[in-house]
């Protein structure tokens, strides 16, 4: 069995639901951090993971994680790295929040803000575990292009000391224009037209930076790939119709069983292309 970790979006940990024949393994997985966050300090203010008491253990983990700055130490498993690690840079859409103390003196925290992480920090704030201290918030694609080029760079870095290159696993993750619904004919709009285009060109400008940095092993997005409305956590623009999975699956069997070749890659990405045009865009 193929022991997977996972530090990227909700699109990595789903791919292994359509492993039906039991080869790999998924151990650690974190989601829902920016690299801008990943990368920063250490919080001036500590907090336990006691303290982040909304939503699942998975995703009170996840902001914990986010917030000490721990998330690579725990994809590492303290030094027993699985077979490979699986990434996506996804969540650098997130929010990001600048935690100083009252007088605007020192910076506590950078840490990234998204629905869940917001929840916790908000019950962590009327607690009273954070007294004396300010936030800012910033959207993503309002901040400086370098910020996350920066970022990245130290992103690499963190990476190759837990993992080998070959090791590495980059699923590319891009926002769906469209999405089928059963019982529907043809495809529907998300509605955010403006928004999927600025955000898209956002991720292929970190993918393109990373890939700078980390030449690795890259599972191409699907240009043709849609979202699905009957996706097990409702529709949204990055939850794909299953072909998707099934395709970045494919790929990473073909990876680990050394078999991965351009040509190789390039007849899964027609398959399953041919399968969602014939599924979807046919009827």
């Amino acid at each position: 069995m193929v022991t997977i970790n996972i530090l990227g979006s909700c699109v990595c940990r789903d791919i292994f639901n359509y492993d039906t024949e039991g080869i790999f393994s998924v151990g650690k997985y974190t989601n829902g951090a920016s690299v801008l966050s990943l990368t920063a300090p250490r919080p001036k203010i500590a907090l336990n993971i006691e303290d982040f008491q909304l939503r699942s253990n998975f995703e009170k983990r996840s902001a914990w994680l986010d917030y000490s700055k721990t998330a690579f130490d725990y994809v590492e498993n303290e030094g027993k790295a699985s077979d490979y690690l699986v990434i996506s840079l996804s969540d650098c859409r997130m929010d990001m929040a600048e935690i100083w103390n009252t007088d605007h003196t020192e910076r506590i925290s950078f840490t990234s803000f998204g629905t869940t992480f917001r929840e916790n920090y908000q019950q962590c704030f009327s607690a009273g575990k954070m007294k004396g201290t300010s936030v800012e918030i910033y959207k993503a694609l309002n901040l400086p292009l370098f910020f996350f080029e920066e970022a990245l760079g130290r992103y690499a870095e963190k990476l190759l000391s837990v993992y080998e290159e070959r090791k590495i696993i980059v699923i590319e993750d891009f926002f769906a224009e469209k999405y089928a619904q059963r019982g529907t004919e043809g495809l529907l709009s998300f509605g955010n037209e403006e928004y999927v285009y600025k955000i898209n060109r956002f991720y292929k400008y970190l993918y393109s930076c990373l890939y700078r940095r980390i030449h690795t092993n890259v599972i191409p997005f699907l240009p043709k790939t849609i979202g699905d409305a009957g996706h097990k956590l409702g529709l949204f623009g990055l939850h794909y119709v299953p072909e998707f999975y099934r395709y970045a699956l494919d790929s990473v069997r073909a990876i680990v069983c050394g078999e991965y070749s351009q040509a190789e890659a390039e007849r899964i990405q027609k398959r399953y292309t041919d399968e969602i045009c014939h599924k979807y865009y046919s009827r």
